[in-house]
């Protein structure tokens, strides 16, 4: 219990600390085939957008992750969750594929420029 109340308070003290970066979620599971293809390609996307905080978070083993991960789906209003999920402000794509590499680029282009008009 005290881990799953530390990672929550980090998960909103983070958010604070990182306000003026979008946070980009990227929740995942070892057995997901579909996760494990999209691995590589959310490297390369950590690599071309700096101004972004990625986080990884494994939720098939790892119980806090899974608690952020709900708190997430219920925020987002996902009505049919899976996983790989990937998150950045209100927008959200569920599943992996090459033919996803372009809408996943296309939703952190939009909230990088929301963003950017915000400031």
């Amino acid at each position: 219990m005290k881990r799953i109340i530390i990672a929550l308070i980090f998960l909103f003290s983070a958010g604070s600390l990182f306000a003026d970066k979008p946070v980009f979620f990227f929740f995942h599971s070892l057995t997901c085939p579909h996760c494990v293809q999209a691995e590589p390609f959310v490297e390369e996307l950590i690599k071309k957008y700096p101004q972004i905080e990625f986080r990884k978070l494994e939720v098939g083993s790892n119980q806090e992750n899974k608690i952020i991960y709900i708190q997430k789906i219920e925020e987002l209003k996902i009505d049919r969750p899976g996983v790989p999920v990937f998150a950045i402000g209100k927008d959200y794509i569920i599943g992996f594929n090459d033919s996803y590499k372009k809408k996943i680029e296309e939703m952190i282009e939009k909230n990088l420029k929301k963003t950017n008009t915000s400031q």
